[in-house]
């Protein structure tokens, strides 16, 4: 894993929401909900709240004749596992983890006491080590570690305005000045390719209209740039590896999507 590139573009004030890296692994033979509080257990120091959520579906992004999309896996008539995704929540409430039986995430979200986003660089190592506890755990108990089968890596910008016509203020591709503009939700996505011209990874953009939860504060625009795709190896390192080539990637293109204008209001630093 390498360290930053000295050109990515860098922001002092970014309109950084949330920022979520994780990956999905293939069922470990053995895991059930009874070892659900062992798993809590290897992080309830850091995040010592638990909360219990719907599950999250599989996810592969699959190039090819077959790949024009994001891919759900085949159905397969055999008995359903014991699912449930928990979550693992830091008292300070900017951080929480994701897992469920074959999805592991960790999140950052801004909330107002102020704790500002640790940078990639921080996020990717406590993953790293938090995979590698995980990753422990199943070996001794169940005899078998992660397969991770992909990995992904979420940076979602939300941006106040006063009307949602004031978009193409802020991105290239939102210009709507003459129209009245209600609301709107759109999204595209891009295959990213490696040095050999093969497909390695899908982005996907999101842009969309919404309200802050309290009303009263007014109205925002949110862009979700996504980045998904297999790693190299099934391995922890080749999972860093790919989400480092991911958050370059959505960095790249959040500058390219953003306006001058916009990119001097958020401190562009290179």
């Amino acid at each position: 894993m390498s360290g930053r590139p000295a050109d990515l573009p860098s922001y002092s004030n970014p309109p950084l929401d949330e920022v979520v890296l994780g990956v999905q692994f293939e069922p470990v033979a053995g895991y059930g909900s009874v070892m659900a509080k062992d798993v809590w257990l290897l992080f309830a120091e850091e995040f010592p709240q638990i909360q219990e959520h719907p599950p999250l579906t599989p996810q592969f992004e699959i190039f090819g004749r077959e790949g024009s999309r994001s891919a759900q896996p085949s159905i397969k008539l055999t008995t359903p596992p014991m699912r449930g995704r928990l979550w693992f929540v830091s008292n300070d409430d900017n951080h929480l983890i994701q897992f469920q039986d074959d999805r592991f995430l960790l999140n950052w979200r801004r909330r107002p006491n102020g704790i500002e986003y640790p940078r990639f660089e921080g996020t990717s190592s406590a993953l790293a080590e938090y995979l590698r506890r995980l990753n422990d755990l199943f070996t001794k108990a169940l005899g078998t570690g992660l397969t991770i089968n992909q990995a992904e890596a979420t940076y979602i910008n939300v941006i106040p305005v006063e009307q949602f016509e004031q978009a193409g203020s802020f991105f290239n591709v939102l210009k709507l000045d003459d129209i009245v503009t209600e609301g709107f939700n759109f999204n595209f996505t891009e295959v990213l390719r490696d040095e050999a011209h093969k497909p390695f990874a899908r982005l996907h953009h999101e842009f969309s209209t919404g309200f802050y939860n309290d009303a009263s504060k007014g109205k925002v625009l949110r862009l979700g740039l996504t980045c998904r795709g297999r790693p190299s190896n099934t391995g922890i390192v080749g999972a860093i590896d790919f989400l480092t080539t991911a958050r370059e990637n959505i960095v790249r293109r959040f500058s390219q999507l953003a306006t001058e204008e916009a990119e001097q209001s958020w401190g562009r630093e290179t």
